[in-house]
């Protein structure tokens, strides 16, 4: 793994490469995830088994959104566009704010 030298990096840079590195976990766990449901479904059915026949019927669960805004001073706090607006993004918005200033990407 490449070592990176974050004390000759701006702070511009490593909140960018924060935000990177917060996405690619986000990913990397959707897609461990992903892979274990798959083994699981195969185990259930080379078993002789149907999900239905050990959990039952079940409703779909909702897609998660991805964020699509951002709170410059908090990069950990975001928002996916869809609700009600969180109280870091209100104040903001009363403040004068844009929403276009707090997108992602």
């Amino acid at each position: 793994m490449a070592k990176v030298n974050l004390a000759k990096m701006s702070i511009d840079e490593m909140e960018a490469l924060q935000l990177e590195i917060e996405q690619n976990i986000i990913q990397r766990r959707e897609e461990e995830r992903a892979a274990v449901k798959e083994e699981a479904e195969k185990m259930i059915r080379d078993a002789g088994f149907s999900p239905e026949e050990l959990f039952g019927k079940t409703k779909g669960k909702k897609a998660t959104r991805p964020p699509k805004y951002r709170n410059p001073d908090n990069p950990s706090q975001t928002y996916t566009g869809l609700g009600r607006k969180p109280g870091w993004l209100a104040d903001k918005l009363a403040d004068g704010a844009d929403m276009d200033d707090f997108l992602i990407g």
